[in-house]
């Protein structure tokens, strides 16, 4: 089922998610297929979107999914955090669903290693690097209440996605 992304202002993107007891819990399953189906659906809308966060769906949980060749296509992370982050760091051109209209550059670490557990309970120690470790740290922010747009490195870099599309998709 496709949900309703909570925008920019709702309460519930500046709250901190609770852990999840049960990753193999039927609500969570079914948590995760509507995550999977609502990031399908925006990817299909809009031509972006790589990982949503329960949050983004107006449910204050510790759970995101992400689209990523490195995780095999489109995966579910229950409780994921980091646990370390490398010194060297990367300026990237960040957006989120919640305010898809403003794009802008953030600093992100190059390196992360993310503990998770899957939606059997299985749990995983990922290293990521460059585009999946920008994703991981943005979705996994949301679990905390930040935002990308808290993190911003120049407020000059702020565009709208239209400006995006026609100053920098176009160069890259």
């Amino acid at each position: 089922m496709i949900r309703q992304i909570v925008e920019a202002g709702d309460p519930v993107l500046r709250s901190m998610s609770s852990h999840i007891d049960d990753p193999s819990a039927m609500e969570v399953r079914e948590l995760a297929r509507d995550m999977a189906d609502t990031l399908k659906d925006f990817q299909k809308r809009t031509g972006y979107g790589r990982g949503i966060a329960a949050p983004q769906v107006g449910v204050p949980v510790r759970m995101i999914v992400v689209d990523m060749p490195e995780l095999g296509g489109i995966a579910t992370l229950v409780n994921p955090h980091i646990t370390g982050r490398s010194p060297e760091m990367f300026d990237v051109w960040d957006a989120c669903f919640s305010y898809f209209y403003l794009f802008f550059l953030v600093e992100r670490h190059q390196r992360i290693t993310v503990e998770y557990d899957d939606l059997q309970g299985t749990h995983h120690v990922i290293e990521a690097a460059g585009d999946l470790s920008e994703l991981l740290q943005h979705e996994i922010e949301h679990l905390d209440g930040e935002l990308a747009i808290d993190k911003v490195k120049d407020p000059r870099s702020f565009c709208t996605v239209q400006e995006f599309e026609k100053r920098v998709r176009k160069q890259s």
